[in-house]
C-alpha cells in the first residue's frame, strides 16, 4: 500500500499494484534457483531474512515501502483493512510513552547537545505485527543540519525491541549493535540465528507528518513476523542513532542524529490475552476443496485449503525470460508501456494458471476489475484479501496433483457474525464455502 497526495492516489495506486504483480512474478521466479525447477511454495514473509526498507518507490514481494506526508484515512496503518478495523474498533494501545536525549549530536559534524524528544503514541501488537506511530520533536538546533521539507524518511538503523521475558521481538539488521545491546543486559542470542525467544522481522516504515514550525516528524513504523509474536506484557524500545533520509536535487542525503533512547511502554491485557476464534465448514459446492483451517483473530480472517485433482501447468522458459527482459527494459525507459503490455499479459495468462485461485480485483495488464475472492458476514458486508506484508499467506501446487491455498482477509473479530460465507473464484468461477462459528 502507498500513500501519496489525494489528487493521485488513484493513479499512483493502479501503477503500484502493476508492480506489486510484476514483482511478485520476478522475485518468486529468482527464488526458485533455476528456471525449469519447480516452483516453491510463498509465504509473504520469508524464513532466515530481515527485510528493511523505508521510503523507497517500489514494492516487492515481501516488504511494503512508500513515500508518503499525510494520510487520507487516520486508522490506516499501511497493514491493510483488518489491521484498520482493529484499530477503530479499539485494538489499539495510546500509551504516550516518552524518551529524551538532550545531548544528541549530528554525526559527523559539530552540532551538539540537541534535544531529541521521541514519543511512541499509539501501537498495536498481534501474532504477527507490532505496528508503532512515533512522533519525533527536535529544537532548533536540528535545522542547522537538517531540511525537514525535504526529510522522506526517518529509520530507526539500530532499533531493538524485546520483551519482559528478555524476548528478542525485533532485532533489527545492524550486527555490532545487536551484540553490544546483547551484552549489556545478559542476553544470550547470536545475531540472526532465529527461535521462538528471537523473532525474525520484517520491517515497513512510512512518513505520517511533518511540522517544520515545530521541528517534529510523526512516522508509522510497521514491525512483522514470520514466526508468531509472544504475548507480551511490556515492550521495551532501545535505539542510538535516527537516520535522515533527504532528497536533494533527486539526489538522496542520510544524516545520522546520535543519541541514547529507551521507551518502555505496556501491553493491554486484550493484546497479551488474545485469543484465536474458529469456524467449521457447513457446506463447500466444490468437492474438491478440502479445507483445513478457518481462523479468526482480531486482525484479520486465515482460510486455508488444499485444492485436489489439480495440474500443476508446465512452464515456458522462454516466454519467461522474456518477460523478464521486458519488464527490466519498460522500468528502465527502453520500450513503450505496449509494448511491454504484450509481455505482461503473456505473464497474466500464465500466472492465471499457476495461481488458479484470484484474490486481487485488480487486472495489471488493462486496469479493468476482475472476479476478487471475498469474505461476506451475515450482514452482507464483504472483505477482501489483506494487502499487507505480515499477512498470512501462501500459494503453491504440492504433489499428487494439490495446491495448497492460504490467504488473510480483511474481516475481524469485531466483524465476524456466527456464520460466514468465503467467495473464492477458482479460474475465473466462483465456489462458495459455508462455515459456523464452533
Amino acid at each position: 500500500m502507498i500513500f501519496m497526495n489525494n489528487n493521485k492516489n488513484e493513479v499512483e495506486l493502479e501503477k503500484l499494484k502493476l508492480n506489486i504483480a510484476a514483482y511478485n512474478f520476478k522475485d518468486e521466479l529468482q527464488k526458485s534457483g533455476t528456471l525449469r525447477k519447480q516452483r516453491k511454495g510463498v509465504n509473504i514473509m520469508k524464513k532466515k531474512i530481515i527485510a528493511t526498507a523505508c521510503a523507497s518507490l517500489i514494492l516487492v514481494s515481501g516488504i511494503v515501502v512508500a513515500t508518503s506526508i499525510k494520510k487520507s484515512n487516520d486508522s490506516d496503518r499501511g497493514l491493510g483493512d483488518g489491521i484498520n478495523n482493529a484499530v477503530e474498533s479499539g485494538y489499539v494501545a495510546n500509551p504516550n510513552a516518552e524518551g529524551t536525549d538532550n545531548n544528541s549530536t549530528i554525526a559527523n559534524t559539530e552540532l551538539s547537545n540537541i534535544n531529541a524528544k521521541i514519543t511512541i503514541e499509539d501501537f498495536l501488537m498481534d501474532d504477527v505485527n507490532l505496528s508503532t506511530q512515533i512522533l519525533f520533536e527536535f529544537d532548533n538546533k536540528i535545522k542547522d543540519a537538517v531540511n525537514l521539507d525535504k526529510v522522506i524518511s526517518i529509520e530507526l538503523t539500530d532499533l531493538i525491541v524485546r520483551d519482559e521475558e528478555n524476548r528478542i521481538i525485533y532485532g533489527g539488521n545492524n550486527e555490532e549493535r545487536f551484540k553490544k545491546y546483547c551484552k549489556e543486559n545478559n542476553l544470550n542470542y547470536t545475531f540472526c540465528e532465529f527461535n521462538e525467544n528471537y523473532m525474525n522481522c520484517g520491517v515497513n516504515c512510512f512518513n505520517v507528518m511533518k511540522d517544520k514550525e515545530s521541528n517534529s516528524i510523526k512516522i508509522m513504523y510497521n514491525m512483522y513476523t514470520s514466526d508468531t509474536y509472544p504475548k507480551s506484557k511490556k515492550l521495551y524500545f532501545s535505539f542510538q542513532t535516527i537516520m535522515f533520509n533527504e532528497l536533494v536535487m533527486s539526489k538522496e542525503k542520510k544524516l545520522e542524529l546520535k543519541g541514547n533512547w529507551e521507551i518502555t511502554v505496556d501491553v493491554p491485557e486484550n493484546m497479551y490475552t488474545r485469543t484465536d476464534e474458529y469456524y467449521k465448514v457447513i457446506s463447500c459446492d466444490n468437492p474438491d476443496f478440502n479445507i483445513y483451517i478457518a481462523k479468526l483473530t482480531n486482525t484479520g480472517f486465515e482460510i486455508g485449503v488444499i485444492i485436489s485433482n489439480i495440474e500443476k501447468p508446465e512452464e515456458d522458459v522462454i516466454k519467461k525470460e522474456d518477460f523478464l527482459i521486458a519488464l527490466e527494459n519498460y522500468q528502465n525507459g527502453k520500450i513503450s508501456k505496449d509494448e511491454y503490455d504484450k509481455k505482461a499479459l503473456w505473464n497474466k495468462e500464465y500466472n492465471d494458471l499457476l495461481t488458479p485461485i484470484q484474490v486481487t480485483d485488480y487486472n495489471y495488464t488493462d486496469g479493468k476489475s476482475g472476479k476478487a475472492s471475498y469474505v461476506e458476514n451475515e450482514n452482507g458486508k464483504r472483505f477482501k484479501f489483506a494487502l499487507s506484508p505480515a499477512r498470512r499467506a501462501k500459494t503453491y501446487f504440492i504433489d499428487g496433483n494439490k495446491y495448497d491455498f492460504y490467504e488473510t482477509f480483511g474481516m475481524t473479530k469485531y466483524d465476524a457474525t456466527n456464520k460466514i460465507k468465503v467467495i473464492l473464484y477458482y479460474y475465473g468461477e466462483p465456489v462458495t464455502i459455508a462455515l459456523e462459528k464452533l
